[in-house]
């Protein structure tokens, strides 16, 4: 083995955009293993998730039959605030000898300077970066940065990633929405057959008052006002209460 490769995230829930990025990371970067690692709480997003057991087993059900990719569970184990450098930094004692990849979105990158303790994430692995459709990211600009500030650059994958949305899937399976062509089925199943993303007693009311087009638009309502959220620094949840 001489490579590896981490893609960490919520989850929240996993879609077919990682499992594509996954496939085109491991032809790409010639890995070995790719070690998909759920975060238990990230530093960055506020939105309520589905439980850990509930994001792991979907993550099983995405990646089944895929021999290369292991799901971790080291963030989870960790529990708390799930920090990047924390996870590269264990596995690097791991595995002193190997090439790391870290995966990372084009949308992730230019936020990367403000994450915690990023000369340390580099110091123990390479950024592999995708971008994604839909999201405009100067790399030029960010290679620079990256060189005048760390001394290193990042890897980019030719594989250009669709622009698919894990709020939309949660979104949908809350307002009991068809998951059709926006999850994939093992997935899907799981969350319906599980009542992954309840909602709550507000959801509830909007399900038993409003036709299935007004639910679509809801939905399409609080969409729009998440992304919002996130540009703002705003607390998503009240957010999607209100929207």
């Amino acid at each position: 083995m001489k490579r590896i490769g981490i893609l960490g995230g919520t989850f929240n829930p996993v879609h077919a955009g990682h499992v594509s990025l996954v496939s085109a990371a491991l032809k790409e970067l010639d890995l070995d293993k790719l070690i998909v690692m759920p975060t238990f709480l990230s530093p960055h997003k506020t939105l309520i998730a589905a439980s850990p057991e509930d994001r792991v087993n979907m993550l099983k059900i995405a990646f089944s039959g895929m021999e290369k990719v292991e799901i971790g569970d080291y963030e989870i184990k960790s529990g708390g605030k799930s920090y990047t450098y924390l996870l590269v930094e264990h596995y690097r004692a791991i595995y002193p000898d190997l090439e790391i990849f870290f995966l990372v979105g084009g949308d992730m990158l230019t936020d990367f300077k403000t994450w915690k303790n990023p000369d340390r994430i580099l110091k123990s692995a390479r950024l592999a970066v995708c971008l994604r459709e839909g999201f405009s990211t100067d790399v030029e600009d960010e290679k620079k940065y990256f060189t005048d500030r760390f001394g290193d650059s990042f890897t980019v994958l030719k594989y250009v990633g669709e622009n698919l949305s894990s709020t939309k899937i949660r979104l949908y399976a809350m307002l009991s929405l068809p998951l059709d062509g926006i999850s994939i089925k093992g997935v899907s199943e799981y969350i319906t057959e599980n009542d992954v993303y309840g909602g709550g007693e507000t959801v509830g009311f909007l399900k038993a008052n409003l036709t299935e087009k007004r639910l679509i638009h809801t939905a399409g309502v609080a969409i729009s006002a998440l992304k919002k959220a996130k540009d703002l620094g705003l607390d998503e949840n009240k957010v999607l209460t209100a929207a």
